[in-house]
């Protein structure tokens, strides 16, 4: 995901998702939030917004319990994006669903 930064740990620009043009990141960093998005979006080109997880997913259905917080970047409301897998399109709403890119192959697999 992430190359290291002089003014950031490494592992601080590890922890994120790319999902369409947002990158989501998935730990609440030790640095300054803004410090972190503003890091992630000079280094990855195809990153326009960086949201960061409020909180863990709630209920059974894994619906997100909050929305993400925009830590860098033009604000969205709602939080979509169109996202590139295997060839296909989806719009995904990131305020509405669940939605993984690590799970690439699963859905990959079920659709064959």
């Amino acid at each position: 995901s992430a190359e290291p930064n002089g003014d950031l740990e490494d592992k601080e620009l590890r922890h994120f998702d790319v999902v369409g043009d947002i990158a989501v990141v998935n730990v609440k960093p030790k640095e300054d939030l803004a410090l972190v998005g503003n890091a992630i979006l000079k280094q990855d080109r195809r990153v326009k917004v960086v949201a960061i997880k409020t909180s863990p997913l709630a209920s059974e259905l894994r619906a997100p319990a909050e929305q993400l917080q925009v830590i860098a970047g033009r604000p969205r409301s709602p939080l979509m994006t169109t996202h590139l897998e295997f060839g296909v399109r989806m719009i995904i709403d990131l305020d509405a669903c669940f939605f993984s890119p690590r799970l690439a192959g699963e859905r990959q697999r079920l659709c064959q």
